[in-house]
Order: C-alpha cells, then sequence, then structure tokens
C-alpha cells in the first residue's frame, strides 16, 4: 500500500511541475484554433512562469538553503540553543518541492486566466 502512495506523490509532484506546459499547449490548441502565432504560446507561456519561479527560487528557496546548511551549524557546534524558528525552516525545506508544485498549478491558472487573453489580444484572431 505504501509503494503505491509514494508512486501516486510522486506523480502529483511531477503533474505539478509540468502543469504549465500541459496547459499552455492545451489552450494553443483547443482554445486557440483562429490565433495567430498560437504555435509559440507552448513555448512562451512556460518559459515566463518557469523564469518566474527561478527567480523567486533565487530570491527565497537559496537563503533557506544558506541559513539551514551554515548558519544553523555553526550555531549549534559554538554551543548556542536552536533558534526557535528552526522547526519552521526545516518544515519549508522538507516539502519545497511540493510548495513549487502547488506555485507552478497556481500560475497555471494564472496562464490560463491572464497570460491566454492578452495573448489572444495582442495577435488577434486568423482572417
Amino acid at each position: 500500500m505504501e509503494k503505491y502512495q509514494a508512486i501516486v506523490i510522486i506523480g502529483l509532484l511531477y503533474l505539478g511541475l509540468l502543469s504549465p506546459v500541459l496547459s499552455a499547449w492545451y489552450l494553443a490548441i483547443v482554445k486557440g484554433q483562429n490565433v495567430k502565432w498560437r504555435w509559440l504560446f507552448p513555448f512562451a507561456a512556460p518559459v515566463v512562469v518557469y523564469s518566474i519561479i527561478g527567480i523567486a527560487t533565487l530570491i527565497l528557496f537559496v537563503p533557506f538553503y544558506f541559513t539551514a546548511l551554515d548558519v544553523i551549524p555553526g550555531q549549534l557546534e559554538g554551543g548556542n540553543e536552536a533558534p526557535f524558528w528552526l522547526p519552521i525552516l526545516e518544515w519549508f525545506l522538507i516539502y519545497s518541492w511540493y510548495i513549487v508544485s502547488v506555485v507552478l498549478v497556481v500560475m497555471s491558472v494564472w496562464i490560463a486566466k491572464y497570460l491566454w487573453p492578452h495573448w489572444q489580444l495582442r495577435f488577434g484572431k486568423n482572417v
């Protein structure tokens, strides 16, 4: 039973990581029959989403990892107590892939609700 749970969790994680690509392809193929440059959307939309995630990773995750790898061991080695926020940091580091996966699913909704209508307005309909 636990083996199947792990497979389901890994499958949902990868589905979340691929959701911007899947939603962009769906919008371009199914919803964009008469939109010019629709073939470019499945490449441009995920690039935008993964760029935003990459910048957010540099701003948020890198400091957390730096703190967990450098600051906390130094404090504990020096005889100090662990900071009160250490359990929150550990939780964040353990579940970071799940957090990124959920954020990517939310960004897929953003692609459908915001980016696709702007793409249609910008490039218009084929005549």
